[in-house]
């Protein structure tokens, strides 16, 4: 039994560790989709939305999306979109655990960095394994691969390298499948990674060692095209790539630019076509009712705001404004709203270069860091001067650089010999010392400092997280009772509508965004006969086959309010509806508006005649 454990040592603490993290956050908070982009990509391959599984759920790439909605079509009861991001995300953690454990030479060793492991991910990560999104699950994967590929021992030939790193040209496949923006986001991180270990090298400037990291490179971007083109063939018919269009436009208007108003830029919208009411659809998000808004208008809207964004700013102005944000949100406390993700980044850098000095490697340690901050600084500035920078995709960019410090960090005390002492430097009992006793008590001097300098660091480290771990704790209750209150609206309204089966429902958008739905409890895969009247798959191939197959004829959201008698409206029962009115009136129909039923005190129905 011992020597059974001793043999698997490091992946039965492993199981453990991750058993202890889930098993936790399920007890504590059960798991939930972050977003109801999740659920609502969860709901189209797993036939929730259209009445079948769906290959192309619009958010991923095509690969990954048809693979999950294949395990829908075998076992529809199951929540497998759910599941696989979380085995994503565990999983990612478990690979780094693994690794790192083999770093450590004895049991206790292995504990200390399993206690610091576990600061670290309640500490900073709590919040996304308790909501899960896709964005951190692939930011994890990416971030499990280049950790995978940097501790991965030097002394490996070409062919020898390639096949220890398969696993890591699949992790890295999968994230760009997931989520393709927020890998190439990161993919700088990659090469100056790549780059720091290549530095490792005796002979940099090798044949074999061209030959060695641009095959690993090759691998990794050979992924990035096979999913890149089976994606772009499935999404190649007229009205998928119409549809994309008006997609992508959608996504810079509402995520990277202002709505221009309709009172100031009256000019422009009567230009192209627009009147005021349907400018309101747009600031309402219920941009759906309108056939007219297509990716033709959608895009010059998003192009004049881009301009007038530009003619705002100067970009000298704008670049001196974000480099001022990035210093401070890198060197400020909770109030910059980075820590303790900046602090733990600040260690890893410093930690490193300690180490080099330690080494007598200050300049090559050096060199490396310089251009890892430098990435990590273009990257910033990117994200900064783009004006969107949500929690996801900040904590993704932390992740990704705090697993490939930690990684730099194991892989150098590899290369340092852990604090030994060779053959030679060591003097055995008796014998003199063939170095001297002064210079052998500067190398063992030097081999104490390498041994506790790792402790010393992972202290530091566990100060650092395990100060953010009770506003962590904290901050997630919080967001689990204000969830737990949006979702028992959603859900009377979701049974609200089963009901009556016999009707549809258009929601507005915004009376019911912030909802989202427990991943593993209360799974209910039937098809759902209500939509939104606008968000991201209004207007898709998927939107128009879920209208035909609950309308049973071919109509649009316009005609349908007003002219069948089993089609309603839902929205919050406070909002007034004249925006509708008027958009009605400026289309040469007048309407009547009769609220006929109530939904927990908080949404109205609808009848629109």
């Amino acid at each position: 039994m011992r020597k059974a454990f001793h043999d698997h040592e490091n992946k039965i603490l492993t199981a453990l560790f991750l058993a202890v993290l889930g098993v936790a956050v399920a007890l504590g908070y059960d798991y939930y989709y972050d977003l109801n982009d999740d659920v609502l990509m969860k709901d189209i391959v797993a036939g929730v939305y259209t009445g079948s599984p769906e290959s192309r759920n619009i958010q991923m790439l095509y690969l990954i999306s048809a693979f999950i909605s294949l395990f829908y079509r075998m076992v529809p009861s199951v929540p497998w979109y759910g599941l696989f991001l979380c085995i994503g995300q565990l999983g990612s953690i478990g690979l780094i655990v693994n690794r790192s454990l083999s770093f450590c030479r004895n049991i206790r060793g292995k504990i200390s960095l399993l206690v610091i492991a576990g600061a670290v991910i309640i500490g900073t990560m709590l919040e996304h394994l308790v909501f899960v999104q896709y964005t951190i699950t692939c930011t994890m994967l990416a971030t499990a691969a280049a950790f995978l590929f940097i501790t991965t021992d030097e002394r490996l030939n070409n062919q020898q390298l390639l096949l220890k790193n398969v696993p890591v040209f699949v992790l890295a496949f999968v994230a760009f499948l997931i989520r393709s923006e927020m890998f190439l986001l990161v993919l700088p991180f990659y090469a100056a990674a790549g780059l720091c270990k290549w530095s490792n090298e005796k002979q940099i400037v090798k044949r074999e060692n061209f030959i060695k990291y641009f095959s690993v490179l090759g691998c990794i971007l050979a992924g990035v095209f096979v999913g890149q083109v089976t994606h772009m063939i499935a999404y190649g018919s007229g009205e998928w790539q119409q549809f994309t269009e008006f997609f992508d436009n959608r996504t810079q208007l509402y995520d990277y630019e202002e709505i221009p108003a309709y009172a100031e830029h009256m000019a422009f919208y009567e230009g192209i076509g627009m009147s005021e009411s349907e400018v309101t659809l747009l600031f309402n998000y219920n941009f759906g009712l309108d056939e007219e808004i297509d990716e033709t208008i959608m895009g010059k809207i998003a192009g004049y705001a881009a301009a007038n964004r530009k003619q705002a700013q100067s970009f000298s102005d704008d670049l001196t404004e974000n480099v001022r944000l990035y210093i401070y949100q890198l060197t400020h406390g909770s109030d910059s709203g980075h820590f303790p993700w900046n602090g733990l980044v600040i260690i890893g850098y410093a930690g490193l270069l300690g180490l080099g000095i330690i080494r007598r490697k200050t300049g090559r340690m050096t060199g490396k860091l310089l251009l890892l901050l430098a990435v990590r600084t273009a990257l910033w500035l990117y994200i900064l001067m783009g004006n969107r920078y949500p929690p996801r995709i900040v904590h993704s960019l932390y992740f990704i650089e705090l697993g490939i410090l930690l990684a730099m960090f194991l892989a150098e005390s590899r290369l340092s010999g852990a604090g030994k002492l060779s053959r030679k430097e060591r003097s055995p009992l008796g014998e003199k010392s063939p170095l001297g006793e002064e210079m052998l008590g500067i190398i063992k001097i030097k081999a104490t400092m390498e041994r506790c300098f790792p402790a010393l660091i992972g202290v530091l480290i566990l100060v650092m997280a395990g100060a953010n771990i009770p506003a962590m704790v904290s901050a997630v209750d919080r967001m689990a009772e204000e969830r737990e209150e949006t979702n028992r609206i959603w859900q009377v309204m979701q049974q609200y509508c089963r009901n009556h089966s016999d009707n549809y429902y258009f929601i507005d958008v915004y009376s019911t965004v912030d909802y989202s739905e427990k991943i593993f409890k209360n799974v209910d895969n039937h098809p759902v006969n209500y939509d939104y009247m606008g968000g991201w798959a209004n207007k898709s191939p998927l939107y128009e086959k879920k209208l035909r197959v609950f309308l049973k004829e071919a109509t649009s959201m316009q005609e349908a309010l007003t002219g069948r008698d089993e089609v309603y409206m839902i929205a919050e029962s406070e909002e007034g509806l004249v925006w509708l009115e008027d958009y009605y009136r400026d289309h040469g129909q007048g309407i009547e508006i009769k609220p006929i039923d109530n939904i927990a005190d908080r949404l109205e129905v609808y009848q629109i005649r």
